[in-house]
């Protein structure tokens, strides 16, 4: 099988060795900033990457040099249908090479009263995927059901839906909130077969509450086939984050990756 760059590039996301991955979102209540003086080198040089704005990583480039130092992921931010088209999209793909991103992650959202909004939000991840696949860079997708039409009962068939969308337009990896019960998660992940992440379950896109431990979250979806999670708010929160982070890491990747350290 020939590796192509995509491949290459998705590699520094998704641990090839496992298929799992620790990712730390850094553009919402953690900041890289506080992320930075959170937790130990040690600890951060485990995670498989981090997301962040273009212009919060600039400022922390040391935290990302080494060949232990985790990848970072550009998050796309608002997009204005009247300002941007196929020239924005490629601008920002161009742009995420060019500060070496290993990959971009677009938040998708759909449930709206309005179809305008569920219409522009697909438009904008299907344009961003052909670019993104143009240049060989993934594209990770966090499926969001949070408008006016979202219920308690037809929320699994919303998370679905959006992340087959997802998938139909081209993304290289999904990401997923919190669904209560293991089946709902595998119903997903049997419906993508892409590589698909849990949102950190304390995210404010978050609908289902749970008070199961992130610890006890993380080991079930991980039975019912995801490939790992994405971290934020529950890092923040913590008591002890890095200890939190530690563990976190060895359950996703089995311990393996602390013991070769």
């Amino acid at each position: 099988m020939v590796e192509t760059v995509s491949n290459l590039r998705e590699s520094r996301v998704i641990d090839p060795s496992d298929g799992r991955s620790v990712l730390i979102d850094c553009t919402g209540e953690l900041r890289l900033g506080l992320l930075a003086n959170t937790v130990s080198r040690e600890c951060f040089e485990n995670v498989d990457g981090v997301v962040v704005y273009e212009d919060s990583v600039i400022g922390y480039l040391n935290l990302f040099l080494g060949r232990e130092a985790p990848s970072y992921i550009l998050r796309v931010k608002h997009y204005e249908p009247e300002r941007a088209g196929r020239n924005w999209a490629e601008e920002l793909v161009v742009q995420a090479l060019r500060i070496d991103a290993s990959a971009l992650i677009y938040l998708l959202s759909i449930g709206h009263e309005d179809e305008r909004l569920d219409s522009s939000s697909m438009s904008t991840i299907a344009m961003l995927s052909d670019v993104c696949n143009e240049y060989d860079l993934p594209l990770i997708a966090e499926v969001v059901p949070q408008g006016e039409r979202i219920k308690r009962e037809n929320y699994l068939d919303c998370v679905g839906l959006a992340a087959r969308m997802a998938v139909e337009a081209g993304a290289s990896v999904v990401a997923i909130p919190f669904l209560n019960g293991f089946e709902a998660f595998q119903a997903v992940v049997n419906a993508v077969k892409i590589p698909t992440l849990l949102i950190d379950p304390q995210s404010r896109y978050t609908f289902l509450k749970t008070r199961n431990s992130i610890r006890e979250i993380i080991r079930s979806v991980l039975k019912a086939g995801l490939s790992g999670v994405i971290l934020g708010p529950s890092l923040v929160r913590s008591k002890d984050p890095d200890k939190l982070l530690a563990d976190i890491v060895s359950i996703v990747h089995g311990g393996i990756r602390l013991e070769n350290r």
